[in-house]
C-alpha cells in the first residue's frame, strides 16, 4: 500500500500530517500544488527539512493542471490511494484522470467548513457542460463529471473527516472515517509548527502564555459595530491575562490592524505571510473570535480547551447541529 496526499492548502498539509502519523512513513507521500507557487516552495522546503516528517517523499509541482503533470509522481510512487483535500480544483481532475490506468482509489479529506455546510451553486446546462468538456479534453487532456459541490465528487468513494457525524449529506453517502487525533499526533503537529516558526524566523509568544486569536474579516464587513466588538473583546482578553493575537484578512489594508496595535502594546500581529494553521499547530489558542471560517473547526478538532465568538449573526448561517457543537461549553 502506498498513499499520495494531494495538498493545495495549509489545512490539507495539517490533515495529511495527522492521517500519515498513524501509518508507515515509507508508504506516505505528500504532493504540494495549487495556485500559490511561493507557498508551495515554502512548505516544500519546511517539510523536507523537518526531522519528524511522517512523509517518505515530498513533491512540489509548479504545474499540475494536466494529467501528464502527475505521471512522473504516479509512476515513482505507484499509489494505491490518492487522498485529496479539494475535489473541485483542476489538480484533482488531472490526477483523477489517471486513476483507471494506474489503478488507484480516490478519497476526500476534510476541507473545512465546506465539508459540513452546503452552499447553493448554480449549475450549467448539460449541453454547456458537454461543450466545455470537449474543449477541456482537447486543451488539457481530461474531462470533468457534471459539476458538484465540494466533497461530493462521484469519483471519491471514501472521506476522512474531523467530525463525520456532522458532515453534509452528499459526503455522508461515502465511506466516512474519523481523523484520529491523540497525544502523539498533537505532539507531532506542535513539532511541525515549532519547526516552521523557527525556520521562518517568526517571533512568537512564549509557550506558557494563554493566547486569544482574533481573525479579522474582509474589510467589507468591518463596520463600526464589528470594529467596536473586536476592541471590547481584545480589551477583555488583556484584562483576563491573555495574549491577543490578530490575523488580518489577506485583502485588508495594514492600517486596519495598526489601530488595534496602538490600543494595547501586548497585542501580537500575525504576519500576513504566516498561515494561521501553523500557529494552531504550535500553540492552540484558548479563545478565537472572527467571522465564520475553517479555523474554528480545525481548532476545535485539535483541542477541547477553546471558546469561540462568531461576529455578527454568523451563527445563524450554519446548521443548528454545527452551531451547537461550536458553542457548547468545554
Amino acid at each position: 500500500m502506498s498513499i499520495i496526499f494531494l495538498a493545495t492548502s495549509p489545512l490539507h498539509v495539517i490533515i495529511s500530517t495527522l492521517i500519515a502519523s498513524s501509518l508507515n512513513k515509507e508508504k506516505c507521500n505528500l504532493v504540494l500544488c495549487g495556485k500559490e507557487k511561493q507557498r508551495i516552495k515554502q512548505f516544500h522546503a519546511l517539510i523536507s527539512d523537518w526531522p519528524e516528517s511522517p512523509f517518505a517523499k515530498v513533491f512540489a509541482l509548479d504545474k499540475a493542471k494536466r494529467p501528464k503533470d502527475f505521471i512522473n509522481v504516479i509512476t515513482e510512487v505507484k499509489p494505491t490511494e490518492v487522498i485529496t483535500g479539494n475535489d473541485l480544483v483542476p489538480e484533482f481532475f488531472a490526477i483523477a484522470h489517471l486513476a483507471n490506468n494506474y489503478t488507484f482509489n480516490l478519497s476526500y479529506m476534510d476541507d473545512g467548513l465546506h465539508s459540513y455546510i452546503e452552499y447553493k451553486k448554480e449549475l450549467p446546462s448539460k449541453f454547456n457542460h458537454s461543450l466545455k468538456n470537449l474543449v477541456r479534453k482537447i486543451s488539457k487532456g481530461y474531462k470533468k463529471p457534471f459539476p458538484h459541490t465540494l466533497g461530493s465528487s462521484p469519483l471519491t468513494k471514501k472521506a476522512y473527516l474531523f467530525f463525520p457525524n456532522l458532515a453534509k449529506d452528499n459526503i455522508l453517502n461515502k465511506e466516512c472515517s474519523s481523523i484520529g487525533i491523540n497525544k502523539n499526533s498533537r505532539n507531532l503537529l506542535s513539532s511541525f509548527g515549532r519547526h516552521c516558526l523557527k525556520n521562518l524566523h517568526i517571533d512568537f509568544p512564549r509557550a506558557e502564555e494563554t493566547l486569544a486569536l482574533f481573525v479579522l474579516p474582509h474589510f467589507s464587513r468591518m463596520n463600526n459595530s464589528i470594529k467596536n466588538e473586536f476592541i471590547r473583546a481584545i480589551k477583555q482578553a488583556v484584562v483576563s491575562g491573555m495574549t491577543p493575537m490578530i490575523k488580518n484578512h489577506p485583502s485588508n489594508n495594514d492600517d486596519l490592524i495598526s489601530g488595534y496595535k496602538s490600543l494595547y502594546s501586548k497585542v501580537y500581529i500575525i504576519p500576513k505571510s504566516l498561515p494561521v494553521e501553523l500557529i494552531i499547530c504550535h500553540h492552540p489558542p484558548q479563545f478565537i473570535m472572527g467571522g465564520l471560517s475553517s479555523i474554528f473547526l480545525s481548532t476545535k478538532a485539535l483541542t477541547n480547551e477553546v471558546r469561540f465568538n462568531l461576529i455578527n449573526d454568523d451563527y445563524s448561517s450554519i446548521p443548528e447541529q454545527l452551531s451547537n457543537f461550536l458553542i457548547q461549553p468545554t
